[in-house]
């Protein structure tokens, strides 16, 4: 299913705060400091998604203990791993110690510290939405984050740089930090790039490159360098989350169910790619020429079956007067 693009939201720097609407005869304060009610909430909803997404290992294991801090940071942390084995992987930035075993969270010993709260009230906005891990190439901040590409990436950039999908970045700076051995850059940023005006979304349905284009949605692989899949996950990178989204996205966790199935379209289209990718390193002249070869002929039939374009009203109407005339 497609998947929502994060919203360009400003980073939230300040902790979710619990408002309950209550009448003003209901109203008494809270026992507990704001920042540390909110906490809870956080945290209690964690739990309440536990009880939810995985029930048998909630009744099982969490329901008869008591709220202490250190049972609710072994009730979190246990929820995160379960996520973690069962539905998506959690972005790694070390905000929580999330165990492979969700048990092992429930490993503990009561002692009264409320540092586990301390913890929690740290990661509270961090654990407010989920935090999948996302599986894109990473189109934009890329000099700024400077995260190698594969040579299938770059050849893809370089020879659609005069395109409608041109990522509008020298790619001989990317190969400077990419790794590229320097006869095959060399003979990368010599092949001939496709001609201005070539539309990318007739071009990529015409593609024929065995093996590959055996291979059901192949247009999806050349999509995937481009960040212009179907997939959000697979279209974006935690960096550019966090930089460009300002940390934020439309995601909840009600919605985890849903995000599982999209993040794991996104790793197996990954991982088609990352395969595709494999043997173009392993032979990559010849793969790079074949690819050159396969994208310009693609583009001459593209350009030979695009549609003619339909007239204007102005166009119409002046052929009907120049014939009146």
């Amino acid at each position: 299913m497609p998947h929502p693009r994060p919203t360009r939201r400003g980073r939230v720097s300040r902790a979710c705060r619990l408002v309950r609407g209550l009448g003003k005869a209901a109203q008494r304060r809270s026992p507990l400091h704001s920042e540390t009610a909110a906490t809870y909430q956080v945290a209690l909803d964690r739990v309440r998604d536990l009880k939810r997404l995985f029930p048998a290992f909630y009744w099982e294991h969490i329901a008869n203990r008591h709220i202490t801090p250190r049972a609710l940071m072994a009730a979190v942390t246990a929820f995160l791993s379960l996520v973690n084995n069962e539905l998506f992987a959690i972005e790694d930035v070390g905000v929580l110690e999330i165990p492979m075993d969700p048990l092992r969270a429930l490993a503990y010993t009561e002692d009264g510290s409320r540092d586990p709260l301390i913890e929690l009230e740290e990661a509270a906005s961090w654990l407010a939405q989920p935090r999948p891990e996302m599986y894109g190439v990473g189109t934009e901040g890329i000099l700024e984050e400077e995260t190698p590409q594969q040579l299938l990436t770059l050849a893809l950039w370089h020879l659609c740089r005069n395109t409608n999908w041109s990522i509008g970045v020298d790619i001989g700076d990317v190969i400077g930090f990419s790794y590229v051995e320097q006869d095959i850059a060399e003979y990368l940023v010599k092949l001939p790039s496709l001609p201005a005006g070539v539309v990318m979304e007739h071009l990529v349905t015409a593609v024929k490159l065995p093996p590959w284009s055996d291979q059901d949605e192949f247009d999806e692989l050349i999509c995937y360098a481009f960040a212009r899949t179907d997939n959000a996950m697979a279209n974006t990178t935690n960096y550019e989350i966090d930089i460009v989204y300002g940390g934020q996205t439309d995601e909840v966790w009600e919605h985890a169910l849903e995000l599982a199935s999209v993040a794991r379209e996104a790793a197996e289209l990954a991982a088609r790619y990352g395969r595709w990718a494999h043997s173009v390193a392993d032979d990559p002249k010849r793969e790079l020429r074949r690819l050159a070869k396969a994208l310009h002929t693609a583009a001459e039939a593209a350009a030979l079956t695009k549609p003619q374009r339909t007239k204007t009203l102005i166009e119409v109407l002046t052929d009907i007067e120049q014939v009146m005339v």
